[in-house]
């Protein structure tokens, strides 16, 4: 659960959702907290960034082993016959159609 006040969220062991599954509900649910946790104050700002640069470079190397949207549709999802070719945007007398 979390603090309106700050915005920490407890981690309970018989907690419906992950921490990251409470924030994405209540942002859902349109709950933001009143001010930042103040644990951020004693926190050594060289050791978040290095944290961050971490994070940043795990995203970056898993992201250059991913094919891109188009690679993905061709070999998982293509339907029969389709070309892959730039998508089609349906006019307005289309859409009527």
């Amino acid at each position: 659960m979390a603090s309106a006040g700050h915005g920490r969220i407890l981690d309970e062991a018989d907690s419906l959702f992950a921490e990251g599954g409470w924030v994405q509900v209540m942002h859902g649910q349109g709950l933001r907290p009143r001010g930042y946790n103040p644990i951020v104050d004693v926190l050594d700002v060289e050791d978040v960034s290095s944290y961050f640069e971490g994070l940043r470079k795990s995203i970056q190397k898993c992201v250059e082993g991913m094919p891109t949207h188009q690679e993905f549709i061709n070999r998982n999802c293509k339907a029969p016959g389709a070309t892959a070719s730039r998508p089609h945007h349906a006019s307005n007398a289309e859409r009527r159609n």
